[in-house]
């Protein structure tokens, strides 16, 4: 099915009149990064210094076959591996945490973190990729030097830190209703097309401010199906993939929200996981021996140590 969308894509590529898009396109193609700096979609993250500079070329494609590849299976994707401060799915006794009673209170603290671990993850990736030797990881590395350089020497930390924070919140809060209310996957999903349907829902911005907060980030589908296409022509390939779930049958359709529906749906969903008993058996967030793409077995997967250290903070 990914064929049909992909020929649609080709379409939209050459019919696009954007000035610059022609360099945005091989920007990306070069890449072959996920277009979080499409500059047609300049949004409040930019403004809080989330810009693809503090991001090596080499953190994404790290980064990419969890939260793309495996959206939403248990044990695989790390966008969902966030307990024990928030939980998705009510968890068996041994991975069970109090904080879960509280975390539909507490859910904005653990979402303020997220750019402060993408920092984190972005430069223990660099460092390793210089010592695996990996090309060009060297001026990648020595980017994120000169980026931390300057934004220490122009800002103060007064200023930084609570940039950083504020930013995570922001986006976490955009990025994470998109996805967490859906359907949740217990085993690997050979059909990742169907899949990516049925674990995202795109929120319908209500005015000007909103699409431009929102930062193209309201197209969750589109980002996951093409995650390096400019995000400015995510509005074109809408109408292409309402059509495309219409003519296969796609369970649940072309999934969209308006974008305070969508906020709530995610904090009920906080609501009725922590009011529930634990479920003995119940899938791991970090997966298990053998899981094909499990965190577990991940040798270069940021959350399988990250979470472990937050795990040791919270007991």
């Amino acid at each position: 099915m990914i064929q049909v969308i992909q020929v649609q894509y080709s379409k939209i590529n050459k019919t696009n009149n954007y000035v610059g898009e022609e360099e945005d396109d091989k920007r990306d193609d070069d890449d072959n990064l996920p277009t979080h700096t499409d500059t047609r979609f300049f949004s409040f993250n930019s403004l809080c210094f989330d810009n693809k500079q503090f991001f090596t070329n080499e953190f994404f494609p790290s980064f990419l076959p969890s939260y793309i590849t495996t959206a939403n299976e248990q044990g695989c994707d790390e966008d969902i591996a966030t307990d024990p401060f928030l939980y998705q799915w009510a968890p068996s006794p041994e991975n069970d945490h109090p904080i879960r009673k509280i975390q539909h209170w507490i859910f904005y603290i653990p979402f303020s973190f997220m750019f402060a671990l993408w920092r984190f993850d972005s430069i223990k990736v660099a460092i390793s990729s210089v010592r695996q030797k990996r090309p060009g990881s060297k001026p990648g590395l020595y980017s994120l030097i000169a980026h931390y350089t300057v934004l220490l020497a122009l800002f103060p930390y007064k200023v930084y830190i609570p940039a950083i924070f504020m930013s995570g919140l922001v986006s976490a809060l955009i990025v994470t209703p998109t996805h967490q209310s859906e359907e949740m996957f217990s085993e690997y999903q050979s059909d990742w097309v169907t899949a990516q349907f049925q674990s995202t829902r795109n929120a319908v911005t209500t005015n000007p401010f909103s699409e431009w907060l929102w930062g193209g980030m309201q197209y969750q589908l589109e980002h996951h199906l093409f995650p390096s296409m400019p995000r400015s022509k995510y509005p074109k390939l809408r109408g292409i993939l309402q059509k495309f779930a219409i003519e296969h049958n796609i369970p649940g359709g072309y999934r969209e929200s308006g974008e305070f529906e969508i906020l709530k749906m995610n904090w009920d969903l906080y609501r009725r996981v922590a009011n529930e008993p634990c479920v003995e058996g119940a899938p791991s967030t970090r997966g298990f021996n053998g899981q094909q793409g499990g965190i577990i077995d991940s040798s270069n997967s940021p959350a399988a140590t990250q979470i472990g250290a937050l795990s040791g903070l919270a007991a």
